[in-house]
């Protein structure tokens, strides 16, 4: 899909993009179909509020319907959808999506921000009391979701309490990754034309590395849950920082590395987590021998 529908006081994507529009469900599988032949064994979904995806189609489709839809085509394996309003999830959505054989458990919803009184500055249509109830929702049906969002630290008129919110809402939800930008003025945007950039670059900067700081050790705490565990890696090929070794995502979206034959590029393999960084997992291949494994290159922490 395409376009957005919403007025956030910061983006400026309505402008530059218009309106939504929703491709038909019919060609979404049809494409995907293709890519399949071909060889692709992931796809994500990409929309600016994805999970609002059918409502100008005949019968209102919902994303649910899509999903559901994509699991039915052979040789697909894992489907990712970006980015989600968390307004927008039906309510049977998450009971309908957790037994699909190719939903990945890993969603993107930008909370933005834990105060209320700038999410409502934002015009973000909801309540940290609302996110946190499609919180309770999602992980009721889905207990291992992994969520990500984005963070704005900066904006015009956030106090030193609002931010210390924004600190609380991180921990509270545990989101698996977060994205925090600093405010900046978006020419042609709400906030840009009625709002002050009152906060100077040096808080700022401070406020996103004290977000980024929470994130850090959330990820640390999980990720160091998962040593000893073998998982379901997707191996996408040689890792950037050591072309001798593979890396690869779990469904979840945890970065693995591990040692095995270029030839494993694409496709999926079980891994045994020997170790973690903060933002990586270190393992090797369950199916080979522990001694032969282990004369392959080791990656430096």
């Amino acid at each position: 899909m395409r376009g957005c529908d919403l007025f956030c006081t910061y983006c400026i994507v309505p402008s530059t993009r218009g309106p939504e529009e929703s491709k038909p469900l019919a060609q979404v599988v049809d494409e995907v179909q293709r890519l399949v032949d071909d060889g692709v064994v992931e796809v994500t979904l990409l929309g600016q509020t994805v999970n609002s995806w059918g409502k100008q189609l005949p019968g209102t489709p919902d994303l649910g319907d899509l999903l559901g839809a994509l699991d039915e085509i052979s040789g697909l394996e894992r489907t990712r959808f970006i980015t989600s309003h968390p307004n927008f999830f039906r309510e049977d959505f998450w009971s309908r999506v957790r037994d699909l054989r190719t939903f990945c458990p890993y969603v993107h919803v930008p909370a933005q921000h834990g105060s209320n009184r700038m999410l409502k500055k934002m015009a973000r249509l909801y309540t940290v009391e609302r996110y946190r109830e499609m919180v309770a929702i999602a992980r009721e049906q889905i207990p291992g979701l992994a969520l990500a969002s984005d963070w704005i630290v900066g904006f015009p008129g956030e106090t030193e309490a609002d931010h210390e919110q924004s600190k609380a809402f991180l921990e509270e939800v545990g989101f698996a990754q977060s994205f925090v930008f600093m405010y900046s003025p978006r020419p042609g945007t709400p906030s840009d034309r009625r709002m002050h950039d009152d906060c100077d670059r040096a808080t700022k900067k401070r406020r996103c590395n004290e977000l980024l700081a929470v994130s850090e050790q959330i990820k640390r705490r999980d990720y160091d849950a998962r040593v000893g565990r073998t998982l379901e890696v997707l191996a996408d090929g040689p890792s950037k920082t050591n072309a001798e070794v593979l890396s690869g995502r779990t469904r979840d979206n945890r970065i693995v590395i591990f040692p095995g034959p270029m030839r494993l590029a694409g496709k999926l393999v079980p891994v045994t987590i020997e170790r973690a960084s903060t933002n990586s997992l270190y393992g090797v291949l369950a199916d080979r021998p522990a001694e032969e494994a282990r004369r392959l290159p080791v990656v430096a922490s």
